[in-house]
């Protein structure tokens, strides 16, 4: 399978850190001998392949980052056009359903969304690349650092699952909500409805209910984001501790000459950023589950389309009626609890 070329740029950046991690321990490793003092045309050449790496690495990020730019709209024009697809492909009576406009709604305000599952992967497999280079590095100077932050990252992992769901179910239950506000701000902003609006004397009426409206978004958004947050605090706690507890570790056994400074200092630097790139995998985890609930969601809304065109008659239709009989008729709107709203007791036409 190929990759894109923002994965093969993640992929290098955190193959090249790993080597500057080594680089950087033989370099410390020559300065803090206890013989004389190595000469500067010795340690020259490899402080010069580490700023070789580093710059390497930050043209490696601006490329990737270009790249993601295109790939972004790339994307986002694919959705918008989707959703053309089935808004153009459903029946007129699907508009009246108010359950076809949440789905419309949240398929429109969620078109990012595939791009977000695609920086998500992307962001995995390179974070992943690069938890593989500091492993690798981290197994050669201190092998038992490495099962601590894995095992301290299960914890984070279902806390930023926990916290995905928890937002996608916000959406879920405001999307009628939203709906209904960004109706009436067309209302009061827009020119087709100033006339109406002013003539009647609706603007503070309307004013109102979106603000009402707004109070009710932001009241469930704060409980939303409280609930988030210690879902957050929880599974962060869990790899601080682990990594305190590693460090302090470390610590003892380099002072009481276990191990070479050398060796503590360079095994604590890969293990603080083996965390921070831990952390970013998790995350990256994160958003794709995240995103996914969203994009299950908004597939399933692309499935109307192909389900509204195989619903429709393939005869074609009459050019005229010799006689249309009506007797009881009644009608209702679609997603009205009502039985009926207007009744046509009896009619007869001819032609």
């Amino acid at each position: 399978m190929s990759t894109s070329p923002v994965t093969r740029s993640r992929r290098g950046r955190r193959a090249g850190l790993a080597l500057v991690f080594l680089v950087g321990k033989n370099l410390m490793a020559l300065l803090l001998t206890d013989g004389p003092m190595p000469r500067t045309a010795e340690i020259l050449p490899r402080v010069l392949i580490v700023a070789g790496l580093i710059s390497a690495l930050g043209l490696v990020a601006v490329a990737g980052r270009e790249v993601r730019e295109v790939l972004s709209e790339t994307v986002a024009r694919h959705t918008k056009e989707r959703i053309v697809d089935v808004a153009a492909a459903v029946e007129l009576q699907a508009y009246e359903n108010p359950a076809f406009h949440n789905r419309l709604a949240r398929a429109a305000t969620g078109q990012h969304r595939p791009i977000q599952l695609v920086d998500g992967l992307i962001g995995t497999i390179g974070a992943l690349a690069g938890v593989a280079g500091i492993i690798i590095a981290l197994l050669t100077i201190q092998p038992w650092l490495v099962p601590m932050v894995i095992v301290a990252a299960v914890p984070l992992t279902a806390a930023v699952l926990k916290a995905g769901q928890s937002l996608f179910g916000f959406h879920l239950r405001m999307t009628a909500a939203t709906r209904a506000r960004n109706y009436l701000f067309e209302l009061l902003t827009g020119k087709p409805s100033a006339t109406e609006v002013r003539a009647f004397g609706l603007t503070a009426h309307l004013l109102r209910r979106h603000g009402d409206l707004y109070d009710a978004h932001m009241t469930e958004l704060r409980r939303t984001a409280r609930q988030r947050f210690r879902i957050a605090v929880a599974g962060n706690l869990a790899l601080a501790t682990t990594l305190a507890g590693a460090l302090a570790v470390l610590l003892h056994l380099a002072l009481s000459g276990r191990i070479e400074l050398a060796d503590a200092a360079t095994a604590g630097a890969a293990l603080l950023v083996l965390a921070e790139r831990t952390m970013m995998t998790v995350m990256s985890v994160g958003d794709i589950y995240e995103s996914g609930l969203f994009v299950e969601d908004f597939t399933s809304f692309l499935a109307f389309g192909p389900a509204a065109i195989a619903a429709r008659p393939t005869e074609p239709a009459p050019d005229r009626f010799r006689r249309i009989t009506v007797e009881d008729l009644t009608f209702t709107y679609p997603g009205r609890r009502a039985a009926r709203v207007a009744r046509c007791l009896a009619a007869d036409r001819r032609r």
